[in-house]
């Protein structure tokens, strides 16, 4: 559900199964969470503009987003098909993409899932072992910071 004063309180829906859940609005009224599908399976799904939509997976069954920024940059974590956690990034130019895959520099481990998103494209990854990552996520820059 989505609460607004104008409105008040708004059924988001589902991708077709039985339940959803939210996790995540920004400023424009864009929310992120996980859906379950009719098949069973769970996705991450984006709902802007009074309509959801599933954004996928990395190949396997399910994929949650967690976090959304102002130019709407979704992150969150995704089963690939070998049903092992990755860290993705979504938006509406590149789709979703494994952040293994999309940055160098793999001293960190896997990364498994993302936890917050900065409106600079900052994200907050988590890699194996329970390693905090800062990634920089850029057309131009695809530098990685550890701490």
């Amino acid at each position: 559900f989505l609460w607004t004063e104008r409105e008040g309180l708004r059924d988001l829906g589902t991708l077709g199964g039985a339940t959803a859940t939210a996790n995540a609005l920004n400023a424009t009224g864009s929310v992120v969470g996980t859906a379950d599908t009719p098949d069973g399976a769970t996705e991450a799904f984006l709902w802007r503009d009074g309509h959801m939509r599933s954004l996928g997976t990395l190949g396997g069954r399910s994929s949650a987003a967690s976090a959304i920024n102002a130019s709407g940059l979704v992150v969150g974590n995704s089963d690939t098909a070998n049903g092992v956690p990755h860290a993705f990034a979504w938006s509406d130019e590149m789709g979703m993409v494994d952040l293994n895959d999309r940055l160098s520099g793999q001293a960190s481990g896997v990364r498994q899932t993302v936890l917050a998103a900065a409106d600079d494209g900052t994200v907050l990854a988590v890699a194996e072992g329970g390693t905090l990552v800062l990634l920089r996520l850029s057309d131009d820059d695809r530098r990685e910071h550890h701490h």
